[in-house]
């Protein structure tokens, strides 16, 4: 990590890397350890910290990052900055009532 956060051991945060996840094959591990990205970015309770691979095997997952524009309804629905509209389940909504926009996922 370039600098050190204060991170809780039973919370979660997520690494983005750039570009897409290498495809995972148990017996041509040395490929993949190759091809697994060097550098990326640690999310964790809003902090952001560029993080770079030191050692170890990670499975990653393609995905897509995006921002919260607009919440509603106490974050029941929030927009992206794509424009697409998302509707968080209620069990979910302890979390996402708190994602004021803009707010990066």
């Amino acid at each position: 990590m370039e600098r050190e956060i204060l991170a809780l051991p039973l919370g979660e945060g997520v690494i983005i890397c750039n570009g897409p996840a290498p495809k995972y094959n148990k017996d041509q591990l040395a490929e993949y350890v190759k091809a697994l990205p060097k550098s990326g970015v640690f999310i964790y309770d809003g902090q952001t910290v560029n993080v770079t691979r030191v050692d170890g095997v990670f499975i990653l997952r393609d995905g897509f990052l995006g921002k919260v524009v607009e919440s509603f309804r106490d974050g029941a629905i929030l927009k992206t900055d794509d424009g697409s509209p998302w509707s968080i389940p209620a069990y979910d909504r302890y979390d996402t009532g708190y994602w004021l926009p803009p707010y990066q996922f």
